[in-house]
């Protein structure tokens, strides 16, 4: 049973559902058609991961390279936009 509750909090616990979002996103991201609701899902990850690198990992690097890739997305959307 506390094998059983390890896993579970592992899985679950300390912030992993936010990184478990993230992928989340990205795989239904990949599914869409449409090339704007691509990358709002994309932006979304960018966002759950960006919160689940800085708040629980404290992983300064990693949340600067979510950073830079919610911003390319948002350009994206931008310059589709004008």
């Amino acid at each position: 049973m506390q094998n059983y509750l390890a896993v579970r909090q592992n899985l679950f616990g300390g912030g992993a559902i936010l990184a478990h979002l993230s992928y989340v996103f990205l795989i239904v991201a990949m599914l869409m058609d449409r090339v704007l609701y691509l990358r709002v899902l994309a932006v979304a990850a960018g966002v759950s991961g960006f919160l689940y690198l800085w708040i629980f990992l404290n992983d300064r690097v990693a949340s600067i390279w979510e950073v830079l890739f919610i911003a390319a997305a948002l350009f994206q959307i931008a310059l589709t936009a004008y």
